[in-house]
């Protein structure tokens, strides 16, 4: 007998019109006949409305065109605060779930009690073409909270379509925060870890479709990526319920994400910080963490080459262009080992020292035309004001 528990599916879509037929022909596909799925609709100006429209006539189908544009997080949200169902799963216009996604993911939730279930994901292209994995394992495995937290961490390796999680959980921690939108599912996975059971299903049972439109392909061009996923990790590790036996772990852990995204802001072509985020300047945060890991500074020293600038030699001299703000950031330079000497003064930009400036200020443009790769005493931070824009 299968599982009793009801499943709500949310497709948030915004011009979606290219794969949501296929998309809603998987939801509807499955075996698991205790669901629903509620589409919402970002004011698409494709033939999505009419696409969704046509499965009307199905009951477990609802349609909601938004007033405004709630991105992918806020439809989510919505869904989440309008179902009865016991189960939610997030899901995209342009994936593709098994026959037996809900099934096999329901009886897994129902046998361990878990909270949340996922498993790996097939990447499929734009025609639907296979070409690798997303996740990880080949078994199946039962993670009690804590534990699952250091498996999710330091980068996410919970493909999000591929996930089904309590709706009750996931209302407990406020939905998805929207302050964050390239990470937001992240995030609630790891605050989820340190909560519940989280239960590793082995199967591909979804399909994840990567190409030029899809939110994380939007997301590394724009470099969004590098302000949300450090400051995600970094604000998960603040969860009150973060194991305080943890501690020696937060350093490894951010250290170790910065430097992910380092190497894939290289990888996109974003290398200097007066066009938005920089490679180097999240690698040099890694190196200010782990001062003792010669492997940040080298990548510090690479990137920084990268972008046509001047690596300095370690340890550093700095300019200090921003008052205040800049000598905090030379105090914690000069505890972690990494600084030799201070000045003032934009008339010390000279190659082979390193720029300390304020987020946004006109300085970095004219430290970096110097030569000089800047690091920032204020790095933006989605988590500095207010709390969780939760339910859209």
């Amino acid at each position: 007998m299968g599982s009793q528990l009801s499943a709500c599916v949310v497709i948030g879509v915004r011009d979606g019109e290219r794969f949501l037929g296929q998309a809603i022909e998987s939801v509807l596909g499955q075996t698991h006949r205790r669901l629903e799925l509620r589409i919402y609709d970002n004011r698409s100006g494709d033939r999505s409305a009419a696409i969704a429209r046509g499965y009307l006539g199905d009951p477990r189908v609802s349609y909601v065109l938004n007033d405004c544009d709630l991105g992918y997080y806020g439809s989510l949200n919505r869904g989440l605060a309008g179902t009865g169902c016991d189960a939610f799963v997030p899901f995209a216009a342009d994936d593709v779930m098994a026959p037996a996604n809900l099934e096999r993911k329901l009886a897994a939730m129902d046998e361990a009690q878990a909270g949340l279930v996922f498993g790996p994901a097939r990447r499929i292209d734009a025609a639907g073409d296979e070409f690798g994995m997303l996740g990880w394992g080949a078994e199946h495995r039962l993670f009690p909270a804590p534990a699952f937290f250091g498996q999710a961490a330091p980068i996410n390796t919970v493909p999000c379509p591929s996930t089904l999680v309590r709706c009750d959980a996931l209302r407990a921690l406020g939905g998805f925060d929207v302050r964050v939108p390239y990470s937001a599912d992240w995030l609630a996975w790891l605050r989820l870890s340190l909560r519940t059971t989280v239960a590793h299903v082995a199967e591909p049972l979804v399909s994840w479709r990567s190409h030029d439109g899809n939110g994380t392909s939007q997301g590394s061009r724009s470099a969004t990526f590098a302000r949300d996923v450090p400051a995600t990790l970094q604000h998960a590790m603040r969860d009150p319920a973060f194991p305080e036996r943890w501690h020696a772990i937060r350093a490894p852990f951010l250290a170790a994400c910065l430097a992910n995204c380092a190497r894939a802001l290289d990888a996109a072509g974003h290398r200097r910080l007066s066009a938005g985020p920089a490679a180097y300047e999240l690698a040099a945060r890694a190196a200010l963490l782990q001062p003792e890991v010669p492997e940040f500074r080298s990548l510090f020293e690479s990137l920084v080459r990268d972008a046509g600038l001047t690596p300095p030699s370690w340890p550093f001299d700095a300019v200090a262009l921003d008052g205040e703000g800049s000598r905090a950031l030379a105090d914690r330079l000069r505890a972690s080992g990494l600084l030799h000497r201070l000045s003032d003064g934009i008339e010390r930009l000279e190659p082979g020292r390193v720029a300390l400036c304020r987020h946004g200020s006109d300085a970095i443009a004219a430290a970096e035309q110097r030569g000089l790769p800047v690091l920032l005493d204020d790095p933006p931070d989605p988590f500095a004001n207010g709390a969780c824009a939760a339910f859209g």
